[in-house]
């Protein structure tokens, strides 16, 4: 044999050999062991089919028809997958293309998650780091590490504990460009290349407050978020949100546009189960909000609120409350005092747009009643917490109102605050203008009145009656009409 031949017998021996060994490998020869380190793993039981590899194609791995079982979380995970680079990886730069979870169907028990106690071990590690000086940090062993795409396919969640917090079917999210250790070193939050987020659901219950689809596009690192699309929507109610958020990791800076957006009150009656007013009907909705901080106090975020807000409600209902017939008997009579025009100002035209965050006093318990809302327009200029009320009206189907001036929520104070009941002419019959703290309405009515608790009506009202019909000056010719029933 010449050494020509023995030179190829020794070099082909070995990729002949490399070659049965590809042709006939099979990961599953590990299987027990790593079903072995599995067991290890606390709280859950969890048990695999097959494992798909190829020597072809070292980079990708799959793990078949994973089983979880436990108390905390039980459920299947159709598949596993990870694709990596091989190449990059003799230069210590780790390239993973792709991880994606396919079909989860997992059950959790969120009550017992909750009151998981800490780990032994993990106490016990935490002493001891605090007894040991640190070390100077020693260098890593990679140079590079990047996952492009993390996906989740098709995944259902669902909540089992008796409080049933949420369940979700038809999950998809993707998270993509997440670049952790460059040149060795790992990257703080701030200076990480933006990270993308996509997430879009099929049905989606979470508790008693929410149930239909989601849909999240957002894009950011440590120094900026970039929130493009923040979707939700119920069987007759959609709410659409953009905006960015600024420095989120220490104090967060939030601007925020509410795009056209549609509200079906009815769909969220658990919201108002307690409030003596419940408002009823659908309301369209938008405007924005301008760099408000997250502060650590309510007066410094109150303090940083600017934008504006635009609410439109047509055909609604306001149960617990007959403003027609407050309005009536205050026409009719000629005395009142402050507690009767405080329940109608504060817990009539205010209390249908601030039910949620003015106190309007122990006596609105005792109302009953409802009212016909036909339209109702809403519109605020937002500055420094103050809201300015411009263009805001509403109609019963008997009496035409107009609010303006404003509510200072810094401070808790009404400045300028005004109501005035319409006639069809758009001029004031009935106008109040309110000043003073809103936690306490009969006083910040009474601080507008004559010297007296007890008065002729016409004494407390600014304008109870226009001299002549054709000489009045409107106080309000916007979109809201006059009620064709009209008693004004």
């Amino acid at each position: 044999m010449s050494k020509r031949n023995i030179v190829f017998f020794i070099l082909a021996i070995p990729l002949i050999l490399i070659g049965i060994i590809a042709a006939f490998w099979n990961p599953n020869w590990f299987k027990s062991n790593i079903e072995n380190q599995l067991e290890t793993v606390p709280h859950v039981g969890i048990e695999f089919g097959e494992i798909q590899h190829s020597l072809l194609s070292p980079g990708e791995i799959a793990v078949n028809d994973i089983s979880l079982s436990g108390e905390l979380v039980s459920g299947s995970i159709g598949s596993l997958s990870v694709k990596t680079q091989v190449n990059p990886l003799l230069s210590k730069q780790v390239i993973v293309d792709e991880i994606i979870l396919d079909s989860p169907n997992l059950n959790f028990n969120a009550l017992a998650l909750t009151q998981l106690p800490q780990e032994q071990g993990t106490e016990e590690a935490s002493k001891d780091n605090t007894e040991i000086p640190p070390s100077e940090s020693e260098p890593l062993p990679i140079q590079q590490l990047l996952v492009k795409t993390i996906k989740i396919k098709n995944a259902t969640l669902t909540d089992i504990s008796e409080q049933k917090l949420f369940s979700i079917t038809g999950l998809n999210l993707s998270l993509d460009n997440i670049d952790v250790i460059e040149n060795g070193s790992i990257l703080p939050p701030e200076a990480m290349p933006p990270v993308s987020l996509n997430i879009s659901t099929g049905k989606t219950q979470i508790a008693n407050y929410f149930t239909g689809i989601l849909q999240l596009a957002l894009q950011g690192n440590g120094k900026a978020v970039t929130l493009s699309n923040l979707e939700a929507k119920t069987q007759n109610s959609v709410v659409s949100l953009s905006g960015t958020v600024t420095n989120p990791l220490q104090t967060p800076t939030v601007s925020l546009n509410i795009n056209d957006s549609k509200v079906d009150l009815d769909e969220f009656s658990m919201f108002f189960a307690d409030l003596p007013i419940k408002p009823a009907g659908a309301v369209n909705l938008s405007g924005n909000i301008d760099e408000f901080l997250l502060a650590d106090t309510k007066e410094a975020m109150m303090q940083s609120l600017s934008g504006g807000l635009q609410l439109g409600f047509r055909q609604g209902k306001i149960d617990g409350i007959d403003i027609n017939q407050m309005v009536s008997a205050l026409k009719a009579t000629r005395e009142t005092d402050a507690k009767d025009i405080g329940s109608l100002l504060l817990t009539g035209p205010v209390g249908i747009l601030a039910t949620q965050f003015v106190d309007l006093g122990s006596g609105t318990l005792a109302l009953t009643g409802e009212t016909q809302i036909p339209q109702l327009l809403f519109n605020t200029k937002i500055d420094q917490g103050t809201l300015n009320l411009e263009d805001t009206a509403f109609a019963t189907d008997e009496y035409r109102m107009a609010l303006s001036g404003g509510v200072d929520l810094v401070t808790s104070q009404f400045k300028d605050f005004t109501f005035a009941l319409l006639d069809n002419k758009g001029c004031a019959d009935i106008e109040q203008t309110l000043n003073g703290d809103f936690s306490n309405p009969e006083g910040a009515v009474a601080d507008t009145l004559l010297n007296t608790v007890a008065a002729p009506l016409a004494g407390l009202f600014k304008g109870l009656t226009q001299p002549s019909k054709k000489e009045c000056s409107p106080v309000y010719q916007g979109d809201v009409k006059h009620p064709q029933g009209s008693k004004n």
